[in-house]
């Protein structure tokens, strides 16, 4: 039985995360006037993760999981990326709040995910930076009027 070490690490990583985002939506209020606050879509997330987490962990340990192949270093970088990220939106959330701290999330999420040396080969660097920010910007409206104005959840 061999250990899958790429797939423990991201299970491991993710099992981190969901703690830190549970941690986090814990201090936060859970109704307000009757309605669920802010604390409660946060938390249904952060369970989750951490309910998937550990069951990827078994299976890594077990050998059960299917491997897609050997994970690189680049791939890495990006999980590491977007955990960072999102531990360091969970923290500001509050402080900042989400109106201003959101957009740059979104941003700071896709700048991750894409290769930064295939847009400047393919020289489209510009219309990718505005590109982002425009789905940062309208994330963060689609998001804020489906809280807000839909599921009556006051953000912070």
């Amino acid at each position: 039985m061999k250990v899958q070490s790429d797939l423990l690490f991201t299970a491991i990583s993710t099992l981190v995360l969901g703690i830190v985002i549970s941690f986090h939506a814990s201090k936060m209020p859970w109704s307000c006037s009757g309605i669920p606050g802010p604390a409660v879509f946060p938390l249904i997330i952060g369970v989750a993760l951490i309910l998937l987490s550990v069951a990827n962990i078994v299976l890594s340990l077990t050998g059960r999981s299917a491997s897609p192949g050997k994970t690189s270093a680049k791939e890495r970088f990006k999980a590491l990326w977007i955990i960072g990220v999102s531990v360091a939106y969970f923290l500001l959330l509050k402080p900042i709040g989400f109106v201003v701290l959101t957009p740059i999330y979104v941003i700071c999420l896709i700048a991750g995910l894409i290769d930064w040396v295939t847009v400047r080969q393919e020289k489209v660097g510009a219309k990718v930076v505005v590109e982002m920010i425009l789905l940062g910007g309208a994330v963060t409206a689609a998001v804020f009027l489906v809280f807000a104005k839909v599921f009556l959840v006051s953000l912070p």
